[in-house]
């Protein structure tokens, strides 16, 4: 891939990849995941979140050095955790993204179960991960089943309005991620635990993410 370009004047950024020119950046980038990885070495939900980073630090050397994540640069550790508000054991495989149903056969292997963010505890230990070892997104126990998602352990359909959807944000901005999922759910996708900066000024909030079965995340289980 051409490097892309990215160009600072008085805070307004504009991004030049493969001969295509972006829109002005004012921290208003949507839902859209489109990762790429930056010359900081650092993962971008999208572009223009690389335009919004560049913008604010002010640093127009900043620019994509490959799309899709970062290779890891730094080893996480991948446990057996155990959260002391619970008492929950749980494993993360982080030094290896795989498609869904390899992540949901790897948690059986351990006799574990995928992800479920109905557990507090395991959304705490994203968190934790996040500040530890970047944004990566993880699999959760969720598959589409026509145009909704499916909790693969207790065959119940996804509750949008889910209290523990979103850590510390506004109910809003569920409504506006939910209307981005049900724009594109097929039977082949899949259900993912992201981080969304809404703000780079703000701290990142989790959010679903509908992604194709195939793409390759890392495994959280519980």
């Amino acid at each position: 891939y051409s490097q892309a370009k990215v160009h600072v004047r008085s805070k307004k950024v504009t991004l030049t990849a493969h001969g295509i020119t972006a829109p002005p950046c004012y921290n208003e980038c949507g839902i859209v995941f489109d990762w790429v990885c930056g010359t900081d070495d650092k993962n971008y939900q999208n572009p223009c979140m690389l335009n919004v980073s560049a913008c604010e630090e002010s640093n127009n050397n900043i620019t994509i050095k490959h799309y899709g994540r970062c290779e890891v640069v730094k080893e996480c550790p991948e446990g057996p955790f155990v959260l002391s508000e619970s008492n929950k054991t749980f494993m993360i495989f982080q030094n290896k993204s795989i498609g869904w149903e390899s992540a949901k056969e790897k948690c059986e292997t351990e006799s574990l179960d995928m992800a479920h963010p109905s557990d507090l505890a395991a959304v705490k230990l994203r968190k934790h991960l996040l500040e530890l070892c970047g944004d990566f997104p993880v699999w959760l126990d969720g598959k589409a089943d026509g145009s909704k998602f499916v909790w693969q352990d207790t065959s119940t359909e996804l509750i949008k309005k889910h209290p523990l959807w979103l850590v510390g944000d506004p109910t809003s901005i569920l409504d506006i991620e939910w209307h981005y999922l049900d724009k594109r759910v097929t039977k082949y996708h899949c259900l993912a635990l992201a981080v969304w900066y809404k703000d780079w000024s703000q701290r990142p909030t989790h959010v679903y993410a509908s992604s194709l079965c195939s793409t390759r995340y890392y495994t959280l289980c519980t």
